[in-house]
């Protein structure tokens, strides 16, 4: 066997392993954590919020600490609210090319942001 198929062989077993290895980190899925306790202090609001993908049953109302803003952000109250088709795919974690932009395992912002475009 020459010696060039064999060095290709190896690199595509490396890819395939890769591929696997990727594949398997981005399905894993952590279990749902409990709410920490808020500092002492803090300021409290009530919060939609998801701490695992899942179903929609993973998604708690919870007394959190109130953010801090920007200089260009505001906080707003809202009484009532809709999920659209994007926030939808934040919370079931899928497709899972997404999940390293949103966290792999669990994700990275729990809360369910509302998104303004300009």
């Amino acid at each position: 066997m020459k010696r060039r198929y064999k060095v290709l062989g190896v690199i595509l077993s490396l890819l395939v392993v890769a591929l696997a290895s990727l594949a398997l980190v981005l399905s894993h899925e952590s279990p749902c954590a409990t709410a920490p306790a808020l500092p002492p202090g803090a300021a409290a609001m009530q919060a939609m919020v998801y701490r695992c993908y899942g179903s929609p049953d993973v998604v708690r109302l919870e007394q959190v600490a109130k953010p801090t803003l920007a200089d260009d952000a505001m906080l707003i109250r809202v009484h009532a609210a809709s999920v659209n088709p994007l926030d939808w795919h934040f919370m079931r974690g899928k497709p899972y090319i997404m999940r390293p932009m949103v966290g792999i395992g669990a994700p990275k912002d729990i809360r369910i942001v509302g998104r303004v475009r300009d």
